[in-house]
């Protein structure tokens, strides 16, 4: 999960950086589009060499290492035998049960996602559940820190 988060840091960067990019040369362009994945594939065709670029740099990052890594996240979670036993109770156990559940879903739809709007779509770069498109549930905030307070309180680590 701290690959995937770090990626995700990375490629929300560089997301930011090619929007501004985009919304300084084409303003009217930037106005009519609703969200980054809309932005991005209306002005692909006019990107710019640099645009082109790091909108490669997000593409990369989507293929080559978010999609492998919720490929093995995903298979891990299928794997699982002890979590999706944990359907009732309370404590940190539990609440990880949950979350844990939530994040296969959420692989789920993002593998769904990811073939229909990456392999033959070269304008996309992102995929994105949770956002204006409402395309399916988002990555469960905050599960890494849950799963951390769950291994120190089984480890008896404080703080």
């Amino acid at each position: 999960m701290r690959a995937g988060k770090a990626a995700y840091e990375v490629q929300c960067d560089n997301r930011d950086r090619l929007a501004e990019s985009i919304s300084k040369r084409d303003p009217e362009l930037a106005g009519s589009a609703e969200g980054y994945e809309r932005l991005f594939t209306a002005a692909f065709p006019s990107m710019t060499d640099g645009e082109r670029e790091l909108h490669a740099i997000i593409r990369t990052i989507t293929v080559n290492t978010l999609r492998p890594l919720n490929e093995s996240l995903l298979k891990r979670l299928r794997e699982d035998t002890y979590f999706k036993a944990r359907t009732w109770g309370s404590g940190p156990s539990f609440l990880v049960a949950r979350r844990l559940a939530d994040l296969e879903a959420h692989l789920l739809l993002w593998h769904a996602k990811y073939a229909i709007w990456i392999p033959d779509n070269p304008a996309h770069s992102l995929v994105y559940l949770a956002d204006e498109e409402e395309h399916g549930v988002g990555f469960p905030a905050g599960i890494e820190r849950d799963v951390e307070q769950l291994l120190k309180a089984r480890w008896g680590i404080s703080g």
